[in-house]
């Protein structure tokens, strides 16, 4: 990503000196003289409905203050170095029936916001960790409510830019059951956070139990979003192109855990779900154009409709110079995808400038379905190298005359090796399979230096290669790629200058102080 994207979030939120005059407020429901918390301990509290009417300036911080039970709408904006705070104090929340479509907090055509629930949360250095401040809805789910609910509003009334939003839960916008019933209600109107705008920065969230954890629409450009851990969702983040070039840019995906998403199962084809999903509209594959996707966690129980309601943990449709890189996809045993774990999809022309790299990719099965570890469909001069794909009914699947820059140094894991690869035909049969990685070798002209096995991978139980395994040293040098965030395993072992790398999101000797937690409901399966 462009170079400004690390250090952005310093820049704008990081230690800020609040101008002369800044104004400190303390809200509570219904205001008067509060006990409790750590900052509002005896202080004079204001209404929500005194502070929805009052008007914010620069450096002034607001403190939440117990249970909030009204919708805020704050006014004025903040500047840059000098950004409106809504610190939600010890203890504090936001709990309503529902958020109603202009969500419990409404941001729409504000700047320079910090929401802070205080202390971290979300995922942090690889472990899920509860919330101090929330937003939650109690009235909406399958057999209840479905009153719209938006836990954060920055959209329906113009973007809402240079904003942060950091150690916060957004619960229960709407507790869908899933399967054997078939609750359809819509999901555009139960999202976490719905937003467009520039230089907007999302990270430490626990987000459950809305139809998706972050919606972002055009225009939306600069946008980072990690360490945040997203459960019970038919899509964990959705960057959604309309018909308008160029207009989702410059976004970095990182360091996510997102799972488990049969919840939102209906026996109709409405719900598709997705871990992480790109979206162009205008069939020129150039709505979304430009994003770092990497050292995400994606795993957990997919699906129980009869078809399969999930699409991919990994979407990339109709959008193009998308960097996947450093994830650790694991399916749940016997679980399978409908298309593929990492899906690259065209409908109206070629992607360009996509890669995919050091990405470790777990199926469930390898018995059933037309999922695959890695799906590329109209993909134009891809970079696939360096990754680790095991148990999937096919490993690697392009058709619809996808091409490849480079198409090597990755790691084949299945047990048999029978129909392992495939190029050309669609779920309903067809195209020409493949059961040696000699036959893909000749096939696709590529793969010299790639490897296969039916045997084990040598893996720990957190995925990363032991002694012994095939992995090691198998894949080749991309620093030259100057990628930073790819320069270092996940897990945090920088990867050599010069010499080979290893396969897959880990390096061997990772540390394990990042490794994320085995997922759970598995089964053993030959690697």
């Amino acid at each position: 990503m462009r170079k400004f994207m690390a250090i952005f979030g310093l820049l704008l939120f990081g230690a800020l000196a609040r101008p002369a005059g800044a104004t400190t407020r303390y809200v509570s429901q219904s205001g008067g003289t509060f006990s409790g918390g750590s900052a509002r301990s005896g202080q004079n509290a204001i209404s929500v409905s005194a502070f929805n009417s009052s008007r914010s300036s620069p450096g002034d911080v607001n403190y939440l203050c117990g249970t909030i039970n009204t919708p805020l709408t704050p006014q004025g904006n903040g500047a840059s170095g000098s950004v409106v705070t809504i610190q939600f104090d010890t203890g504090a929340n936001i709990t309503v029936s529902a958020c109603g479509s202009n969500g419990c907090i409404y941001l729409s055509g504000l700047s320079y916001y910090l929401i802070d629930g205080g202390t971290p949360c979300g995922y942090v250095n690889g472990v899920d960790t509860a919330c101090n401040g929330f937003i939650q809805a109690t009235g909406n789910g399958t057999g209840h409510g479905s009153t719209s609910s938006i836990g954060i509003q920055m959209y329906s009334g113009g973007s809402a830019s240079n904003i942060e939003i950091r150690n916060l839960g957004i619960y229960n916008m709407y507790v869908h059951t899933g399967m054997p019933g078939n609750d359809t209600v819509s999901t555009n109107q139960y999202y976490c956070i719905h937003f467009s705008g520039t230089n907007d920065v999302v990270h430490n969230l626990v987000e459950h139990d809305c139809s998706a954890g972050f919606v972002g629409e055009v225009t939306s450009a600069n946008i980072q979003f990690y360490n945040n851990h997203i459960y019970n969702i038919n899509w964990g983040l959705f960057a959604s192109g309309s018909f308008n070039p160029e207009t989702i840019t410059n976004w970095s995906v990182h360091d996510n855990d997102i799972h488990d998403w049969a919840n939102w199962d209906v026996s109709s084809t409405g719900n598709h779900h997705d871990g992480i999903f790109f979206a162009g509209n205008d069939g020129t594959a150039s709505d979304d154009d430009g994003a770092d996707i990497y050292n995400n966690y994606i795993h957990g129980h997919t699906s129980d409709c009869p078809n399969n309601c999930m699409t991919a943990f990994i979407y990339v449709r109709d959008s193009k110079n998308i960097r996947v890189y450093n994830n650790l996809l694991v399916a749940n045993s016997g679980d399978f995808m409908y298309n593929g774990f990492l899906f690259f999809e065209v409908v109206g022309s070629n992607l360009t400038g996509i890669l995919a790299a050091n990405n470790t990719i777990i199926g469930g099965n390898t018995g059933f379905g037309n999922g695959s570890c890695l799906y590329a469909e109209g993909v134009t001069g891809a970079t696939i190298e360096n990754n680790l794909l095991s148990n999937c009914p096919v490993l690697l699947w392009g058709v619809n005359g996808s091409n490849y820059s480079t198409l090597n140094n990755n790691v084949y894991q299945n047990s048999p090796l029978s129909n392992s690869w495939q190029i050309g035909g669609s779920a309903g049969g067809g195209g020409s399979v493949y059961s040696t990685l000699a036959a893909w070798q000749s096939a696709t002209g590529a793969e010299s230096n790639s490897k296969a096995t039916s045997g084990s991978l040598n893996l720990s139980a957190t995925f990363q290669p032991q002694s012994g395994s095939v992995a090691i040293g198998a894949g080749a040098n991309l620093t030259s790629l100057g990628i930073t965030a790819l320069d270092t395993a996940k897990g945090g072992t920088s990867r050599p200058a010069s010499g080979a790398w290893d396969a897959g999101a880990y390096a061997f000797g990772s540390g394990t102080s990042s490794a994320p937690a085995p997922p759970t409901n598995l089964k053993a399966v030959a690697q």
